[in-house]
């Protein structure tokens, strides 16, 4: 078995042998399934060319190696194919035309934060992830998208629903545009928050497992494929709402779509 490493943009292509066994790295001392329980969830696992181990990082950092299974597409990440330890599939909001807001009514591609909840009108928050690769006969077993909160914000009740595009190839949203116009699978999921928001800590949503098994098994298997998610307002009312950094506002903190799955 091996891990091939790819390194900020650029490939580096380099076998590492895996000692099945043991679950062992051949080249360092880290055990994989000891990684495993001590990496929380939607970080990216990289390689320490220093230490010569793995380490977990979080997704807020740019530009890290990843440990990508060989003869899968990148940029796929895992453990030891033992069948204890799946994949998981990372995408992250790469451009500013990829997130956009809407407020009252009013949409902005290049708005600086996501709102979700209720700002003086209804407010929407809409994502494009782009590069996802989930190979064929692959189980979804669980899915999220992670958030950075842009600001404080006391508990506020948030009510939203999580719905996913009609599309295998869903576009980036226009300056202005009504994204909750656009065509929608029928599965959703419901989101309530109700905790307290601090500047620059994560959050993440509701599972969203349901959704990406119904795009997957209409749209897939994904190749460097897109996926458009819509989160709407609910019945949320008053001044009910948080702020989630957008690519405008923190490029390294845009919102990322967390897709675990196995190989059958």
């Amino acid at each position: 078995m091996s891990f091939v490493v790819v390194g900020g943009g650029a490939s580096k292509w380099s076998q590492v042998l895996i000692d099945t066994d043991k679950d062992m790295l051949a080249f360092g001392f880290t055990n994989l399934k000891e990684l495993s329980l001590a990496s929380k969830p939607g970080e990216l696992i990289t390689h320490d060319g220093d230490s010569g181990i793995l380490k977990g990082i979080p997704l807020g950092v740019f530009g890290t190696e990843l440990m990508t299974k060989g003869k899968t597409y990148p940029p796929v990440w895992g453990y030891a194919d033992s069948g204890e330890m799946g994949w998981t599939a990372i995408s992250k909001v790469i451009q500013g035309s990829d997130d956009s807001c809407g407020v009252a009514g009013v949409f902005n591609n290049a708005a600086v934060g996501q709102v979700m909840g209720y700002a003086g009108g209804n407010a929407h928050s809409a994502f494009r992830f782009q590069h996802i690769n989930i190979p064929a006969d692959s189980i979804i077993t669980s899915a999220n998208i992670r958030f950075i909160s842009k600001s404080n914000r006391a508990v506020q009740t948030v009510n939203m629903i999580i719905k996913a595009e009609a599309s295998d190839s869903p576009l980036t949203y226009g300056a202005a545009e009504d994204f909750t116009l656009r065509t929608y699978r029928s599965i959703y999921v419901y989101y309530t928050m109700d905790v307290s928001w601090a500047a620059g800590s994560p959050y993440y949503s509701v599972d969203i497992t349901s959704i990406i098994r119904d795009l997957y098994a209409t749209y897939g298997p994904y190749i460097d494929g897109n996926i458009a998610i819509e989160i709407i307002n609910n019945g949320t009312v008053a001044t009910n709402y948080q702020v989630a950094e957008s690519f405008e506002s923190e490029p390294l903190a845009a919102a990322v779509l967390a897709i675990y799955y196995g190989v059958g």
